[in-house]
């Protein structure tokens, strides 16, 4: 009942356009084929896969996932990339797939570089600011009251989200160098592998290498989001900014006077739109 129920929820997810994740699920199996074997050894492999005595694939099948790292050294100085295909099996003789990529850039460019240490600066400096705020409130007997204010409110969640965002970038650094150092080691080990222990020796690395880099990776992915909100909290701190100029305040005055049709108006675009979603989507 339970494998039924988890078919039953990643169906739904697919369904809806949501990638199915193979993580949680009793008996995940992990075959690992390196890129030394020959082109015998590799049919052989794939052979081993029809084999009716243990197949790959059976009644009891939820999912069959293909995961392939690659490295581009072209692109952007540097970017780790892992692809994954994932197929799922309804009981209905469906199969849905989703597909997803995770990449970690390898290398930091010098622009970038040079703007993450003024972006730093700026956000050290909001957060000195905005505590020594708090101390002359709280030294007045207005701590309360500052916290209530909307403009504070916003301070705070712009201090934690880039302080959130500060620490996924020194994270993410670190996965690069210490992926740039396996990755090193491992083409430095691999001139001495003698080619029959190739096929054992590259296995042992790949899952290394993409076990060590898997908690880069996904801050890396999961990271855009956090950036985009960032993005319109940095806006919403900008209209508040304007509040306290009479011919800048317009525009906000404006939208906040005109709030209540603007929110009819949208959950009315968002019932047509899930509606053509839904629509496109059985089609």
């Amino acid at each position: 009942a339970r494998r039924e129920r988890r078919r039953l929820k990643e169906m739904l997810f697919a369904w809806m356009g949501e990638p199915v994740s193979t993580h949680g699920s009793d008996g995940v199996f992990t075959r690992i084929v390196p890129m030394s074997l020959e082109a015998s050894e590799l049919t052989a492999v794939v052979d081993s896969f029809r084999d009716a005595a243990a197949p790959l694939v059976d009644d009891s099948t939820l999912f069959l996932s293909v995961d392939f790292p690659l490295v581009a050294p072209d692109i952007s100085k540097g970017v780790l990339s892992v692809a994954s295909v994932t197929f799922m099996f309804s009981r209905g003789g469906g199969i849905y797939t989703t597909t997803t990529v995770s990449s970690l850039p390898l290398t930091l460019k010098r622009l970038a570089g040079a703007s993450l240490a003024v972006w730093l600066i700026l956000l050290a400096y909001l957060t000195v600011m905005q505590v020594t705020v708090m101390y002359v409130a709280a030294k007045n007997h207005a701590l309360m009251a500052t916290l209530n204010n909307f403009a504070s409110l916003v301070d705070f969640t712009v201090i934690a989200v880039g302080w959130v965002i500060a620490a996924s970038v020194a994270w993410e650094s670190i996965g690069m160098r210490q992926f740039d150092a396996d990755l090193q080691r491992y083409w430095e080990e691999r001139r001495e592998v003698d080619h029959m222990s190739l096929p054992d020796f590259d296995t042992r690395w790949l899952e290394a290498l993409l076990s060590n880099s898997e908690g880069a990776r996904w801050i890396a992915k999961e990271s855009i989001t956090l950036v985009a909100v960032y993005t319109l909290l940095l806006v919403l701190r900008f209209l508040v900014a304007t509040m306290g100029h009479p011919r800048l305040a317009l525009v906000v005055r404006t939208l906040l006077s005109s709030m209540t049709d603007l929110v009819h108006l949208l959950f009315m675009c968002m019932i047509v739109f899930l509606a053509y979603v839904m629509s496109g989507k059985n089609v």
